[in-house]
């Protein structure tokens, strides 16, 4: 018997449509409670200080997550009839951890840069009890963005697309999620639209979102909650608190280290890199996917 099934919406751009209205629904819903929780936050001139509520903020990503694997439940199963493995939503230990290094390194990497040139000064400030809880909040960060655009959006792309232009198409999409952001610069979206090549890159190689989960997580996690940079724009208390002494081109500013011009150039040699020694040039620009398809679901 044929395991292939054809799915109900044929069109994958109409499906990434479907999808993202069923995710903001999702997100609705399940936002719902933590605005109900913390409704005596939501009162006079207190939305500053609620954005800042560690435990608001984690309320908030975790409805982002669960609106982001609920979405991708529906299409998958209810309208593509396909397995979560075809879109890559599945869970490798050592490969989250190969990318959790990865994000440690390139943030590390960063500010020695920043600290040897003399753009920034760090200063110890301590440990503080927000540096655990925000190790989870990350990662329900990472986990809620890597399902929505390198699960699900990338494969759809990559049906209809090389697998490079598939990468470009959804890491312009993943910057683009950040335009609304506080301070937000083009020099950030640029380093986060390359970041998000640089997850892809990961997801498409290994075949799981699982290494780019991991460089998700700790690359906001390093860059705020440990180095005391703000995290696109959302200003962190860290263990160290960074002193820009040049320009915000170089320093990335109040929209963090994602807003430096050399955070940028280290993430462009990366993915550049990456092309380079990850993938074989005729599979990567010329074929719609990599790997061989996984089978179809042969349930409905």
């Amino acid at each position: 018997m044929n395991p292939y099934r054809a799915p109900q919406i044929e069109s994958n751009w109409w499906r990434i449509v479907l999808y993202l209205f069923l995710w903001i629904i999702g997100v609705f819903l399940f936002s719902i409670p933590p605005f109900i929780f913390f409704s005596d936050f939501l009162e006079g001139d207190i939305p500053d200080v609620l954005m800042n509520h560690l435990g608001y903020q984690s309320a908030i990503q975790l409805a982002m997550a669960l609106g982001a694997i609920g979405a991708s439940w529906l299409m998958i199963k209810e309208i593509e009839y396909r397995n979560f493995s075809f879109y890559r939503l599945t869970f490798v230990g050592k490969l989250l951890i190969q990318g959790f290094a990865i994000g440690v390194i390139m943030m590390l990497l960063f500010s020695f840069l920043v600290g040897v040139l003399g753009v920034i000064e760090f200063n110890y400030v301590g440990l503080s009890t927000r540096l655990l809880i925000s190790f989870f909040l990350y990662l329900l960060v990472a986990v809620a963005e890597e399902v929505l655009v390198r699960g699900y959006i990338l494969t759809n792309l990559q049906e209809k697309m090389s697998p490079f232009l598939a990468l470009v198409v959804s890491s312009l999409f993943f910057g683009s999620l950040h335009l609304g952001n506080h301070h937000f610069s083009w020099i950030g979206f640029a380093t986060i639209s390359l970041s998000g090549f640089l997850m892809g890159l990961l997801t498409l190689k290994t075949g799981s979102i699982s290494a780019a989960v991991g460089l998700h997580w700790s690359w906001n996690y390093v860059q705020g909650p440990a180095l005391g940079f703000a995290v696109s724009g959302h200003q962190e208390i860290g263990i160290l608190s960074p002193l820009a002494t040049s320009a915000a081109t170089f320093s990335g500013g109040k929209f963090g280290a994602e807003g430096s011009a050399l955070m940028t150039i280290l993430s462009l040699l990366t993915a550049i890199g990456g092309c380079y020694y990850l993938f074989d040039r005729k599979l990567f620009f010329g074929s719609k996917r990599v790997f061989p398809k996984p089978e179809f679901s042969e349930e409905k």
